[in-house]
């Protein structure tokens, strides 16, 4: 077979050269940068760009260089919190903007510029009362929190982004910031506030993502300084119980941590008793037990075998949704965990059935296997009363997980020994170096089932069922939207998704027409009852950016896949172009003979 040509032209290396430096530059700056399609502003296909209002896409320096210096992509910056309040001036016309430049010397200041292809100009500030909305002005306009920008190094119309002044954006307070522009610019200039706070960093210690030793420290780091998430505080606890042990630290600061996360003194003791127990040398809790899923990553990296079409895409979207469950779950058999609205969130796919699809072709074309899944509910035993009535449904932890349609799955031995030959001969066994900390894994404690996942019944979700299971049920749903001061349009639809197929946690009985909560497990009911008081004042922002820093490592491949395969189809036709120049294939072609592309 035809070997693609990796080694660019000296010009193309040149460029994704300078791109890369601009990506990392703007990320030193604690700028949001992320790739959008080459030689225009449109964003890739399967670029999150709502989450990226929340969350960062690249979270090392690393990331950048796998993907940027890979393909041709420009540069963008996603402007407002996550970008620490940045936002952007852009004057089109030269002479304005040249004489904004003269001003802005004059007050001694000088802030981050790019100049674009049409010789006009980009000024980046930063505000630390807010993320700044955007606006517009006489000759240019304001672009702040949801926008976006393209960086120097970005090319359009043949053209490229140029820096102009290679320093931080100028940070200042709202008022002071509305001050210097009204001058600078010659009008007046009202920001626009958002609600959006200041999205604060925190760098990782050096070689945190390196050094098996950087990944300890930086775990550790993370705990002491950062809340843990409801259902992963004792794991943590746990982890960081050993390695401060391991390290002769003190256990005062990784036992303030855990009273900081809200777990009780008994469940402290024991879990740090469990840890001294532990025999061996501590090894960090990196996602999961199993390494499975680097030879599966390499198998659907060259995978020829998939559906023709959308059932295509969906499949190869489904796979990898299914690779990152096993990052982060995996035991040491390879066996994970993931649920339908699990593999929906990552796939960015809205269609229960389109993913059920692709799950049974999957596992007809021998890639995967269904380990569990169709066993019927398990007894928790004899139904306890519960504020004096009987509970008609008492479900187990692995019943919850039954009825939300959660299976465990593990990826065939055909598809794991192929992944890793090819892994063994390319010696790359991943895409991404990503950043390892348990700050950035996703969802790692694989123990609390679907329904106490934060953001599954919502924080409404949860006040209703703890109402109705500590008043013995409701007669009506005005009578719970008084009582949680609510509107009975929230009330109705809450009830109606608890009470719906997928949880079954809420009932409505005809008879005495009442609303009753169904018992659940002990262990799952204090979970719960902790999920409410954590997420009280928890802010919508807050709550959206941990939602999507669980989905960062799928969109991330989501775009790699996506590059890739463009990139593929350029090399098939550049194949094909050859095959046509070459006159005794051309001759052999003309007379019947076919080509057969030899994996």
């Amino acid at each position: 077979m035809h070997k693609p040509n990796t080694r660019p032209t000296t010009q193309k290396q040149i460029d994704r050269a300078e791109r890369t430096q601009s990506a990392l530059f703007a990320y030193d700056m604690k700028l949001n940068p992320f790739p959008i399609a080459y030689g225009n502003k449109l964003p890739i296909k399967g670029t999150p760009i709502q989450p990226l209002d929340y969350q960062r896409l690249f979270w090392h320096e690393s990331e950048i260089r796998k993907l940027v210096s890979q393909f041709d992509v420009n540069i963008a910056i996603k402007l407002g919190a996550t970008s620490l309040n940045t936002f952007v001036i852009d004057i089109d016309h030269p002479g304005r903007a040249i004489e904004a430049m003269t001003r802005l010397a004059s007050h001694q200041i000088r802030t981050l510029t790019v100049k674009s292809p049409k010789r006009g100009y980009h000024f980046y500030f930063s505000c630390t009362d807010c993320a700044i909305g955007g606006a517009t002005f006489s000759y240019g306009d304001i672009k702040g929190q949801g926008g976006y920008v393209l960086f120097a190094g970005s090319v359009v119309g043949d053209k490229p982004y140029t820096l102009v002044d290679a320093v931080n954006p100028h940070t200042d307070t709202i008022d002071n910031l509305q001050a210097l522009l009204t001058d600078i610019l010659g009008e007046t200039i009202v920001l626009k506030r958002t609600t959006y706070g200041r999205n604060t960093w925190r760098d990782l210690p050096a070689g945190a993502v390196v050094t098996q030793r950087g990944r300890w420290i930086a775990q550790y780091c993370e705990y002491l300084d950062n809340p843990t998430p409801i259902g992963n505080r004792k794991n943590k606890l746990f982890v960081n119980t050993i390695y401060a042990a391991a390290t002769g630290k003190s256990l005062d600061a990784v036992v303030s941590a855990a009273h900081r996360d809200g777990l009780p003194q008994s469940e402290i003791e024991r879990t740090i008793e469990a840890a001294s127990a532990a025999k061996g040398t501590a090894s960090p809790v990196v996602g999961g037990q199993s390494f499975h899923w680097h030879s599966a990553l390499q198998f659907v990296d060259t995978f020829h075998g998939w559906s023709t079409g959308q059932h295509g895409n969906t499949e190869r979207a489904v796979m990898l949704a299914l690779i990152e469950r096993a990052r982060v779950d995996a035991n040491e058999q390879g066996v994970f965990r993931a649920s339908i609205r699990e593999i929906k969130t990552l796939s960015q796919r809205s269609k229960t059935a389109a993913v059920n699809g692709a799950l049974e072709r999957l596992i007809e074309k021998g890639l995967l296997i269904r380990v569990s899944g169709k066993r019927g509910l398990r007894d928790c035993g004899v139904p306890q009363p519960v504020n004096g009535r009987v509970a008609p449904n008492v479900a187990s932890f692995d019943s919850v997980s039954k009825k939300l349609q959660a299976s465990r799955w593990r990826f065939t031995e055909i598809t794991l020994q192929k992944g890793h030959s090819i892994e063994l001969r390319s010696k790359e066994t991943d895409v991404f170096n990503v950043s390892l900390t348990q700050q950035h894994q996703f969802m790692q404690d694989t123990r609390r089932a679907d329904l106490l996942e934060r953001g599954s019944i919502g924080q409404t979700g949860v006040r209703v069922y703890a109402y109705l299971m500590a008043n013995n049920g409701a007669p009506s749903q005005a009578v719970i939207a008084r009582a949680l001061d609510m509107s009975t349009a929230a009330i109705s639809r809450t009830l109606h998704k608890l009470a719906g197929q997928e949880y079954k946690i809420v009932e409505y009985v005809e008879d005495e027409r009442r609303w009753y909560a169904v018992a659940m497990a002990d262990d799952q009911w204090a979970e719960l009852a902790q999920a409410e008081i954590n997420m009280r004042g928890k802010s919508r922002y807050e709550a959206r950016k941990e939602r999507f820093a669980t989905e960062r490592h799928a969109n991330l491949l989501h775009i790699y896949y996506t590059l890739l395969k463009g990139y593929q189809a350029r090399l098939e036709w550049h194949e094909q172009q050859e095959l046509a120049n070459d006159p005794l294939l051309a001759e052999a072609l003309s007379l019947g003979a076919k080509v057969e592309r030899i994996a």
